[in-house]
């Protein structure tokens, strides 16, 4: 785990190796919250409860599926979008205003 808050200025500096190291921790920890790469047999996320803002945690939505995430895999059509949330099963902490809108993904030169 890192030793401090992530900051793009500072993560540039940090080495390429501790940052590859940082990089696929997160890719573990995103695959375990979310179910991204399930195997068949294997036990996947039925939810994801957690820090809103965070962008390991709205990534976690394309884990879920858009239609599990949001409430949507009840067989209705939801044509305005609008959010289930008794069903919903991405479900941030935070102040109740809190929804999923998007994320901005950092680029850093030298990670391979």
């Amino acid at each position: 785990a890192p030793e401090h808050a992530y900051d793009p200025v500072f993560f540039a500096e940090v080495p390429t190796a501790e940052r590859v190291r940082l990089t696929r921790g997160l890719i573990v920890d995103l695959a375990l919250m979310s179910g991204l790469w399930p195997e068949d047999g294997y036990v996947v996320p039925g939810a994801t409860v957690c820090a809103a803002g965070l962008n390991a945690c709205e990534l976690a939505v394309i884990g879920l599926g858009w239609e599990r995430a949001f409430g949507f895999d009840d067989a209705k059509e939801h044509p305005t979008g609008e959010v289930d949330h008794a069903r919903m099963r991405w479900v941030p902490l935070g102040p109740q205003t809190t929804r999923w809108k998007g994320f901005e993904l950092p680029f850093h030169k030298g990670i391979v």
